[in-house]
């Protein structure tokens, strides 16, 4: 009988009684990708992970803050604001006045 024709034996089948028994991780994906060292990260990878990107996001604000492009993106954000809570004036004056 071939692999093919097995008849519900699992003979010549990876998953049937021939098959080599994988450590957790050793999966056919990870042997593709050429890794077979798969973990579970744990809160503290994952907090430590964090940390990480908060403090380049922080650090990236600042710089962005400390150069002039970023200074005249503040100040035309300012500006846009100033506009936009004169226009919500107007509007507020003109609904009284009905």
């Amino acid at each position: 009988m071939s692999a093919t024709e097995d008849h519900g034996t699992g003979a010549g089948r990876p998953d049937g009684p021939d098959a080599e028994l994988t450590t957790v991780g050793q999966d056919s994906a990870g042997e593709e990708l050429g890794r077979t060292d798969w973990t579970v990260p744990t809160m503290d990878d994952m907090r430590a992970k964090i940390d990480a990107r908060s403090a380049t996001a922080a650090g990236q604000a600042e710089l962005d803050e400390l150069s002039g492009a970023g200074r005249q993106q503040a100040m035309t954000a300012d500006e846009r604001d100033k506009a936009a809570q004169d226009r919500l004036a107007a509007i507020r004056a003109a609904m009284k006045d009905d």
